[in-house]
């Protein structure tokens, strides 16, 4: 097999395309692609159709319009286009593919464990350097050696290997390059907050986790030994943060026929094999009985944060709202709590998924200064009513609320101004991350992986991430009805 070549970094992506990346280091897409989304829609005169449908309707040959990131994260899901994955699979359907060797080869070796810990100051369930030593089915180790906040010593996979512990080490994507610029394209693509975790297993470790769910889609990337696997289909679609299952002491049978089907794909992951799974299907591992089950595994968790994207569109409607006019504003507080309602009791309905794809959607196309986005003015307009629409369907299921006022033309010229605002304001969830992964791309340029790295300010670097939290809102978890 020939050798790949290396992920090239984003600075050198932005050079060789310079008329596909603007100013805010986001996933810019081509004209015609923006073109056919606006023409699709003006087709469909408002009615709910799902980003996999409007992306299989664009015209012209759309492979040769892909972004290298998409061609880059092909091998997650086996070499299929993107546009198949995304109506496939995405949120809908676990997958399984054994073509991402080149991941194996150069995101992440057993050494280079050892490395990272000698290199940056990581700790025990502390701050952002999280570390986590755990035993087989009992949860967190209680180590009398390392209490919570103390240093990791570099012999700590010594330790897990020979103690038979499970060693987690969390935000690989700003602790070492190669995963740094992969992670980089992640977030290019789905426009949501990304976070690498790396699982290290000893040999032959007898594990059998019990079934849980994420409320976030994950790829697992097997990079050295094996992991049996099995997925399967939840009863309730699409769960938020707080609801997920198999969590924080909540223990979850396989097999319960009241929360989740019968398997759906069950397999083992070898070095160079990924497993997608979809947001809120359960899934749980055991021990795997081939070959490469007598050395370690070393797996890493890919988890996009897709759970954000719907409550953070409703929450910068309801920032716009915020400054209705005078004679308004009693009805557009009525209309932020039915929003909040909404995104609870209705999250899984049309509705919900239009709200869900919007957002990403419509902030990838303003504020880029590429000469080939003359017309983002236009598309812009179309994100504008299109956020109208869906404020107006809300109202439609809450008659109750008797919202005149965004009937009235002058009015809803007044919520598109101010949703520009917000919008241009808030931008995107995951722009911190990828501003992040750059500033640690930039830092590490040209140092040695094997040394401390003494002139790097990773706490700093780190806490670029942490203004995020600006641009996702505070009660995000809107399900309890204490805090409609």
């Amino acid at each position: 097999m020939p050798k790949s070549k290396p992920l090239r970094t984003p600075k050198e992506v932005k050079a060789a395309n310079p008329c596909k990346w603007g100013a805010t280091n986001r996933l810019a897409v081509p004209v015609a692609l923006l073109a056919g989304i606006a023409a699709l829609y003006v087709q469909h005169q408002g009615k709910s159709a799902g980003v996999a449908e409007r992306l299989l309707s664009m015209p012209s040959p759309v492979e040769e319009q892909l972004l290298e990131s998409c061609e880059v994260l092909k091998p997650l899901w086996g070499g299929i286009g993107c546009r198949d994955f995304l109506r496939e699979h995405w949120e809908t359907s676990p997958l399984v593919s054994h073509q991402a060797q080149f991941l194996s080869e150069q995101l992440l070796h057993l050494e280079n464990i050892t490395q990272m810990v000698k290199m940056w100051p990581f700790r025990f369930k502390k701050n952002h350097a999280t570390a986590v030593l755990q035993k087989p089915a009992s949860g967190f180790l209680a180590d009398e050696r390392w209490p919570r906040g103390e240093a990791v010593p570099h012999y700590v996979v010594d330790v897990a290997l020979r103690e038979q512990l499970t060693l987690v080490l969390h935000n690989l994507e700003v602790y070492w390059p190669p995963i740094a610029r992969f992670v980089w394209h992640v977030n290019n693509y789905f426009h949501a907050y990304t976070q690498v975790n790396l699982y290290l297993s000893p040999a032959e470790l007898e594990v059998a986790t019990a079934p849980h769910q994420d409320a976030h889609s994950v790829f697992i990337v097997q990079l050295q030994g094996a992991k049996r696997w099995s997925v399967h289909a939840p009863r309730t679609p699409l769960t938020l943060k707080a609801k997920q299952r198999g969590k924080q002491g909540d223990v979850v049978r396989a097999g319960d026929r009241r929360l989740m089907g019968g398997a759906l794909l069950e397999t083992t992951l070898r070095p160079g094999s990924v497993l997608y799974v979809p947001r809120a299907f359960f899934h749980h591992t055991s021990t795997a009985t081939s070959a490469e089950s007598f050395e370690p595994s070393v797996a890493l968790t890919v988890s996009i944060t897709s759970e954000d994207v719907f409550t953070t569109w409703l929450h910068l409607l309801g920032e716009a709202l915020e400054q209705a006019p005078p004679h308004a504003a009693v009805e557009a507080e009525r209309l932020k709590d039915a929003m909040r309602k909404q995104a609870v009791l209705d999250g899984d309905s049309p509705l919900g998924s239009q709200l869900r794809e919007a957002l990403p959607r419509a902030i990838m196309a303003p504020h880029l200064e590429c000469p080939c986005f003359a017309s983002t003015s236009t598309n812009w307009q179309m994100w504008r009513s299109h956020a109208l629409q869906l404020l107006r369907q809300i109202a439609q299921k809450h008659p109750e609320l008797q919202l005149r006022w965004l009937r009235d033309e002058e009015d809803a010229y007044f919520l598109y101004t101010e949703l520009d605002k917000v919008l241009a304001r808030k931008k995107v969830p995951n722009k911190m991350k990828m501003s992040q992964i750059e500033a640690f791309l930039n830092a590490m340029d040209g140092l040695q992986l094997s040394y401390p790295q003494a002139n790097v300010n990773i706490t700093q670097i780190f806490m670029i991430e942490k203004q995020d939290k600006s641009y996702v809102p505070v009660d995000r978890t809107w399900h309890a009805p204490w805090q409609w």
